[in-house]
């Protein structure tokens, strides 16, 4: 009977526990070692856009990569060091006697945790990144084109009528503080003359409305938050309109007609967020064809306030 050699035995149980205590830990628990001196215990879970994601039994860290001198795997040798065992921690010394017991040998008060940086977010800037919008408009039209002197007051004041006005707007091109939309509207103005207390026996009452729909282009000039616009469209218009005879308290001739429209207008607004107020100015020409040989210009100058929303 071969009977095995102590020396040999011992040898092998020696290497076998020496590789079990070297075995590395979990790859998922790290050491993170602060330039400030602090070391935090975690699992790192993402390294990127400069930022180390720590996760620990107490919540979750974002530390700034440029606080973190080194990341090390619980078990993994440090930086110029042989061995792999992991750094046991220094006893605390004995503290010296006398007045100076406080000072010399003192335990090291523990670091703080390291502040988690504040996620600095770039602010939005709707005007510049959103590509449509709406506006909501109203004002006041005045009628000043062809063929309204006939219905004038003697004081030379043409008609007036309210105007309401939507547009939708989606950005073709957007560069620095220039932004080119296209832009669709729709919109109804109307009003009337009551001579029924006029003291002018010339007085002519006056009843008229005019819808439109139109298609064109808007350029802006964009410095936050102040923007300024010019516009450009086309489209077509029907209007109705009816009058009285002169003197007389209410209109008894009504007729309508259809006719294209164009306009051009400027304005200047507040962009505040997706939020825009703005004022506009507007000259339309809508030349329409209302029957025994009456031709009016239902166009006019249109001064405007209104609300946009960018999206």
């Amino acid at each position: 009977m071969i009977r095995p050699d102590r020396s040999r035995l011992a040898a092998v149980f020696a290497f076998a526990a020496l590789g079990f205590a070297a075995r590395p830990a979990r790859a998922a628990e790290q050491v993170v070692y602060l330039r400030d001196g602090s070391i935090l215990h975690g699992e790192v879970t993402s390294m990127g856009d400069g930022i180390v994601v720590l996760e620990t039994p107490h919540g979750t860290l974002k530390i700034p990569d440029s606080d973190v001198l080194r990341v090390q795997a619980i078990g993994a040798p440090e930086s110029g060091t042989p061995s792999a065992t992991p750094t046991v921690p220094p006893t605390q010394p004995t503290p010296l006697p006398g007045p100076t017991a406080a000072v010399v040998g003192a335990p090291a008060i523990p670091p703080s945790p390291p502040a988690i940086a504040p996620t600095r977010l770039r602010r939005r800037d709707p005007f510049r990144e959103d590509a449509f919008g709406v506006e909501g408009k109203a004002g006041v039209h005045l009628y000043a084109g062809r063929g309204w002197s006939n219905f004038e007051e003697p004081s030379g004041s043409g008609p007036a009528a309210g105007g309401l006005e939507a547009v939708a707007f989606g950005g073709l091109q957007q560069e620095g503080s220039l932004r080119v939309d296209a832009i669709a509207s729709v919109g109804f103005y109307a009003g009337g003359r009551d001579c029924s207390d006029a003291t002018d026996p010339g007085c002519i009452p006056l009843s008229m409305a005019t819808g439109y729909l139109d298609g064109g282009l808007r350029l802006s000039l964009y410095g936050p938050p102040l923007y300024l616009y010019i516009e450009g469209a086309g489209g077509g218009a029907t209007s109705s309109f009816s009058y009285g005879a002169p003197g007389a308290t209410a209109t008894s001739t009504d007729t309508s007609g259809n006719s294209l429209e164009a306009h051009a207008a400027g304005g200047a607004g507040l962009a505040l967020d997706q939020l825009l107020l703005f004022g506009e100015i507007k000259y339309s020409t809508a030349p329409t064809h209302l029957g025994n040989g009456l031709v009016l210009d239902m166009g006019g100058v249109t001064f405007s306030a209104g609300l946009g929303l960018l999206f």
